[in-house]
């Protein structure tokens, strides 16, 4: 039987109105203001916990590694507009200056291998993680590959974000 006469803990009073989001809006300012003159006074970087909770992203090492793989795929891209612009110029026939664009072109290809590797290493704890491993692998053109470790890794992460275990 419902219980309509006396009130719960903390709804007669007024402050029971806040809004949650208001209130912790409220913690994280005061705990931004509390940060501050610490990091004035010390002219060092205070991380307290409250703030590094909110400054790390669980998979920023991925965000970090999806920026390069960014940068090197348009350095791949600008590459591979000059290796196609000597071959239109020669004919396809092959001199220095050809050899000098594919060497430089293969060089690229092979750091962005390493930067896909290394995102397939690392495991996503986000939905966001996920898309990083999912643009490098479009990025990589896996899907011509007979080789798929690099797409089980992300089955691996959904199953586990799921919370089914990997089989």
């Amino acid at each position: 039987m419902p219980n309509t006469i006396v009130s719960a803990a903390g709804e007669a009073m007024p402050a029971a109105k806040i809004n949650r989001r208001l209130a912790l809006l409220g913690g994280l300012t005061a705990a931004a203001l509390i940060e501050a003159p610490a990091r004035a006074a010390d002219n060092v970087s205070v991380a307290s916990p409250i703030m590094t909770l909110f400054r790390e992203h669980p998979d920023a090492e991925l965000l970090q590694l999806d920026k390069e793989m960014e940068a090197v795929h348009a350095r791949m891209e600008r590459a591979n507009a000059v290796c196609v612009d000597i071959c239109n110029r020669t004919g396809g026939n092959v001199c220095p200056e050809s050899e000098a664009a594919e060497k430089a072109f293969g060089a690229i290809v092979d750091d962005l291998w390493k930067i896909g590797r290394r995102i397939f290493a690392i495991p996503a704890h986000t939905p966001q993680g996920m898309a990083v491993k999912l643009r490098a692998g479009d990025r990589l053109i896996l899907e011509d590959f007979v080789d798929r470790d690099d797409f089980l890794s992300i089955a691996v992460d959904i199953r586990r974000l799921a919370g089914e275990s990997a089989s």
